[in-house]
């Protein structure tokens, strides 16, 4: 009579649960996925104040991502209130943006400024809060060889700008009891990023104050989220538009089908697939490699 090994026995079990787990959470997140990405139904705007005068913010609204969140928010009938640092580009979108829709603001902000800033907000029922203002490192570098200017300026219009602005529409948002903060974040936030290491790690900073924070209002009727983004061809990226690229237009077309509803949105389901990949493959090898690791000392 053939005797069997009760380790053996017992690392198969093993092995089989693994292998059961990986497939369950594969298919638990393809499902998820699919739904979230293709099946979902959009945000009713008219929560936002589409239809009584309500007031879209849009930090870093002159170039890329922001300027298209305030020509498609404006498309939508909302009015626009535009943020820039730079008075020159701020009054060029403000007229593209008035062949969309009249009604619209600008206010042109610096740290030193801020309290002028505040004071405008003030004036409009606004209801939308766009974080999109950000700036990435001119050249990958490594960290001891990083301008300590280049260093200040990523934590400053990354961070500070965009707690600032935050700190500054919320109390609006919470007398009203509604409102809607949507924070762009970017996967440098997500993976550790060599030579990008104090841009990705303000992105993260970013991912972890946007998911607090909507835990923390969304008793008052306040809606918090961060907006996972890739690769997207932009003056600041420098990249072409591709598949895997999108243009800035075809980005935000993406987004205003998807925001509005979780605290977490990778909008653009091709940047979806990638990031499910990289986030669920890995652990699940990881987790594998460790089991066999304890199997073979249990030999």
């Amino acid at each position: 009579m053939r005797y069997l090994c009760p380790y053996k026995f017992l690392e198969c079990k093993a092995f089989s649960a693994i292998g059961l787990f990986f497939v369950v959470t594969i298919a638990i997140k393809l499902l998820k996925f699919i739904y979230v990405t293709f099946l979902r139904s959009p945000v009713n705007w008219e929560k936002y104040g589409l239809r009584s005068g309500g007031w879209v913010i849009v930090t870093g609204a002159t170039d890329g991502i922001g300027k298209e969140f305030a020509k498609q928010f404006a498309s939508k009938g909302f009015n626009i209130f535009l943020v820039s640092r730079s008075q020159t580009k701020l009054d060029d979108i403000s007229k593209e943006i008035r062949n969309i829709n009249q009604s619209i603001s600008k206010a042109k902000t610096e740290t030193r400024e801020f309290s002028r800033l505040k004071a405008a907000i003030s004036e409009v029922k606004s209801y939308i809060l766009i974080n999109n203002v950000g700036v990435a490192n001119d050249l990958p570098r490594l960290f001891n060889e990083e301008k300590e200017e280049m260093i200040e300026k990523l934590i400053q219009i990354n961070v500070t700008g965009t707690l600032e602005m935050t700190k500054a529409i919320l109390p609006i948002f919470v007398a009203q009891k509604n409102g809607f903060i949507l924070t762009v974040g970017s996967f440098a936030g997500e993976f550790p990023m060599p030579y990008l290491q104090t841009y990705g790690a303000a992105k993260a900073f970013l991912k972890m104050w946007s998911l607090s924070l909507n835990r923390e209002v969304s008793k008052d009727g306040i809606h918090v989220e961060l907006l996972n983004t890739s690769f997207v061809s932009t003056k600041m990226s420098k990249l072409k538009p591709s598949f895997m690229a999108p243009s800035a237009k075809e980005y935000v077309e993406h987004a205003m089908k998807k925001i509005g509803i979780s605290s977490f949105t990778t909008p653009y389901w091709p940047h979806a697939i990638a990031y499910l990949v990289s986030i669920s493959v890995p652990s699940c090898l990881r987790t594998m490699k460790r089991v066999m690791k304890m199997a073979a000392k249990e030999k």
